[in-house]
């Protein structure tokens, strides 16, 4: 799992220390990727994180504008697969419970919001992936995921401004604060937050966010949704993120 030492930062707006990661790995990932509709444990969320970071020469590639289709990852074979080590998702005593979370995984279904050749807003309502575990896992044991090429062109493509083909519609996020969140609401809220990180800020009906984070049918009282989502995604994020929200401001 992704470790890294800590240096401090101090804010001029507050007197609490940041913890950032000494070392920083960004992930750059579709705002389509950062807006869907899914429900993952900690652990999943962990496993989709680790599979981002795992994607990023190709997303590198469709950032310049290569056609992604003709990399090896495409063309190899009738799939996209993937080699992850399993010690970034989790720790070895945590192995069983991730065999458990990617078998869970293979059926869960997620809505990715998309704008066709057309600029129409549809959705693509898929699961994503397989996984190929090993019986008995030890520390360099490695897992392997294939999906779709249709699946895999969805996470890795990147849209581009017509005029100047340039990338848009992107979200970059640091892979060590993601990965080591220890709340499940934590890592999505700060890849939403990162994807608005160039605008300073931004606002979000709650019903939009619920459904984002897959919560839409629970805590239909909203101290309770503060209480058990974005208190402690809140608190997480101060302490080591380079964007964060206030959740004990007056707006809150």
């Amino acid at each position: 799992m992704a470790k890294s030492d800590k240096v401090g930062k101090e804010t001029v707006k507050r007197k609490r220390i940041i913890m950032l990661p000494e070392v920083k790995n960004y992930i750059i990932q579709p705002n389509r990727i950062t807006n869907a509709v899914y429900s993952y444990t900690l652990i999943q969320e962990k496993i989709f994180t680790a599979i981002m970071f795992y994607l990023q020469e190709p997303i590198n590639q469709s950032m310049k504008n290569v056609n992604i289709h003709q990399l090896d990852l495409f063309t190899k074979s009738e799939k996209v697969r993937l080699t992850i080590p399993l010690r970034e998702i989790a720790k070895p005593r945590q192995y069983g419970e991730v065999k458990e979370a990617m078998q869970q995984m293979a059926g869960i279904v997620i809505n990715i919001p998309y704008l066709d050749a057309n600029e129409k807003k549809r959705k693509k309502i898929t699961n994503l992936f397989n996984f190929d575990v090993p019986e008995q896992a030890e520390y360099q044991s490695s897992v392997i995921i294939e999906m779709e090429k249709m699946v895999a062109e969805i996470l890795i493509d990147i849209d581009k401004d017509p005029t100047n083909l340039r990338p848009i519609n992107y979200t970059r996020y640091i892979y060590e604060i993601a990965q080591n969140s220890r709340n499940k609401y934590t890592a999505r809220l700060y890849k939403i937050i990162s994807s608005w990180k160039k605008k300073g800020g931004f606002i979000i009906a709650l019903s939009v966010l619920k459904e984002q984070l897959g919560v839409t049918d629970q805590y239909p009282n909203y101290y309770d949704f503060k209480r058990r989502v974005l208190l402690p995604a809140h608190e997480e994020l101060l302490e080591k993120a380079d964007c964060w929200f206030n959740c004990k401001g007056k707006d809150f």
